[in-house]
């Protein structure tokens, strides 16, 4: 199971108006993402798959939906991915995602639909 409570503290201080959504495969809780919507510019803060529910497809399935949500709204979805996080940044390389800015730890990184 993924423990959210070990970074709820630093989510809220860094989106106040973002929401914790539980992500299931097969109807059984399967990770956690947390997403403000509020304005243009959608951020997702954090997302992880447990373990046991990974290299399964299912963050692409959840950032696709978001994409898809994101361009009918004409929004664009932020992230920031740790560099020591290769498989992240995969990801959303091949989600479309481009590097917006850089610094010796992380990479901000936005999708325009």
């Amino acid at each position: 199971m993924v423990d959210v409570s070990a970074n709820r503290d630093t989510l809220v201080i860094s989106g106040p108006d973002a929401r914790e959504l539980l992500i299931l495969a097969d109807d059984v809780p399967a990770g956690y993402a947390v997403v403000d919507r509020t304005s243009p510019v959608w951020r997702l803060l954090d997302i992880a798959i447990a373990i046991e529910h990974q290299r399964r497809g299912i963050a692409t399935h959840v950032v696709r939906r978001w994409q898809e949500d994101a361009s009918r709204n004409g929004s664009v979805i932020a992230l920031s991915v740790l560099r020591s996080n290769t498989a992240a940044r995969s990801l959303y390389d091949r989600l479309g995602f481009r590097v917006t800015e850089e610094d010796d730890t992380r990479w901000q990184m936005e999708w325009q639909g």
